[in-house]
């Protein structure tokens, strides 16, 4: 466990085997800043200075394996979003009722999940609903109609940033 200016947080390294869900939801419940960093591909000749360089200086290595503010911004971002079902229509994906209008087909604005979904700002994740037994319904989580793609967004009100549009 590190001391920062932050407060604590734990720094797990990752050789033979990365944090499982038990010992993640313990994390959690500790609710202390856990980052990850992944050596498993890492040469075990590794020498001491690049090695330092690795743990210090890289990001691709690390990640978070929790972050209570990350969390707290997810849950916003979630919030803010409404789920839009994915349909299958011509060999394609779609979403219909693009709130920023990404395609327009017959005057009734759809997006491509493939294209413009995925890219998009307002894009904030896939989720695969499981309706009944035998159905799987996927969905995107969009924050378009409100406009938030980013933290800041949410500290401007919704007027300015439909102006911004």
């Amino acid at each position: 466990m590190l001391l920062t200016d932050i407060g604590k947080v734990i720094v797990e390294i990752f050789v033979t085997h990365e944090i499982d869900l038990e010992k993640k939801k313990k994390i959690e419940v500790l609710g202390v800043p856990t980052i990850e960093i992944d050596l498993s591909k890492i040469d075990r000749n590794i020498s001491e200075l690049d090695l330092q360089d690795v743990l210090i200086n890289k990001n691709e290595y690390k990640s978070w394996v929790y972050n209570d503010k990350r969390e707290e911004i997810y849950k916003r971002f979630l919030e803010a979003s409404e789920a839009k079902k994915i349909i299958s229509r011509n060999f394609a994906l779609h979403v219909d009722n693009c709130p920023i209008g990404k395609r327009v087909w017959k005057q009734k604005s759809y997006a491509n999940f493939l294209d413009d979904c995925q890219y998009c700002d307002y894009f904030i994740c896939y989720k695969s609903v499981q309706e009944n037994d035998v159905d799987q319904e996927r969905k995107i989580l969009c924050s378009g109609k409100r406009l938030i793609a980013h933290v800041a967004d949410f500290e401007v009100p919704f007027e300015k940033r439909l102006g911004d549009f």
